[in-house]
């Protein structure tokens, strides 16, 4: 018998992916594109349950991602003006 570890964290929708990080339905699918120019490859991917449509995001890992951005965003710029 295959016995998967437990989950405990919360799983969270699309809607709420945006409410999170401020980006539209079309920005998160360019962050998930790894072939388009806004692939994110640090995003957060989806997981889907069951045969559904839908994709949920563990919201850990979200706001892991989040608090990244955050701290990019607090390095000081480099000459040229780009983060380090």
């Amino acid at each position: 018998m295959n016995h998967s570890p437990a989950f405990e964290g919360t799983l969270i929708n699309r809607k709420t992916v945006q409410e999170l990080t401020h980006k539209c339905p079309a920005s998160i699918h360019n962050a998930l594109n790894a072939k388009g120019p806004y692939f994110d490859p640090d995003f957060p991917r989806p997981i889907k349950l069951g045969m559904g449509r839908g994709n949920y995001w563990i919201e850990e890992e979200v706001r892991v991602w989040l608090a990244k951005q955050v701290a990019l965003s607090r390095q000081p710029l480099r000459k040229g003006g780009a983060h380090n």
